[in-house]
């Protein structure tokens, strides 16, 4: 028990330490080439996770997104209250300066966790992924450095890779329908036609 306790309080000071570096290397990079990641992260309700563990889970989870690609930068949002719907998850992020939003949830316990993960690109109005995870610490604590948010990590890498390589520019998408018609999912908020029938909104389009 004594040994597991240490090895937890080293990963933890491990942890810190890289996210510490982790800033330091992002202040090279051009503000106009990263995007916005925030993150949300919860405990299911009735999962078997001390406080450590859950400190540890999220020091990890955090550490590899950080690590995932240096045109991300994540914001933490930590110690406040997950907002429930997709909308909701959309303004907090905007409201803090993100263009995407990670929401994880993890479940089960510290041998065997569930994990459900969803991301959404404020900029393009799309899902840009979502996984569905059934993981096994095997060995522990160890495994949460090197294999257990893998699959998270390259999603996160792959996605924003290819969406800051596209050549894209920001341009006007004109809705026309009946007024008073509300259209979500576009443009990152909520639209509502107006009473000439018309409602614009800005998004990222394929350059031609």
């Amino acid at each position: 028990m004594r040994a597991h306790r240490l090895a937890v309080a080293a990963l933890l000071c491990l942890f810190s330490c890289a996210c510490l570096l982790r800033g330091e290397a992002q202040k090279s990079i051009d503000i106009e080439e990263v995007r916005r990641l925030v993150l949300y992260f919860e405990i299911e309700a009735g999962a078997d996770f001390t406080s450590q563990q859950a400190t540890l889970l999220y020091e990890s989870l955090v550490t590899s997104l950080s690590d995932s690609s240096d045109r991300v930068a994540l914001l933490e949002y930590r110690d406040q209250d997950i907002p429930v719907g997709d909308q909701e998850k959309s303004t907090v992020a905007e409201d803090i300066g993100a263009d995407s939003w990670l929401h994880v949830t993890v479940g089960g316990d510290f041998e065997s966790a569930d994990l459900q993960v969803r991301c959404l690109d404020l900029l393009n109005g799309i899902i840009a992924f979502e996984l569905d995870l059934q993981k096994e610490l095997l060995r522990g604590t160890r495994e949460l450095g090197t294999l257990f948010w893998n699959e998270v990590e390259e999603a996160a890498r792959e996605y924003f890779e290819r969406a800051l390589n596209l050549e894209n520019r920001i341009g006007d998408l004109t809705f026309q329908a009946l007024p008073g018609t509300r259209i979500q999912g576009v443009g990152g908020r909520p639209l509502k036609i107006t009473d000439d029938g018309t409602v614009a909104a800005e998004v990222a389009l394929p350059s031609t």
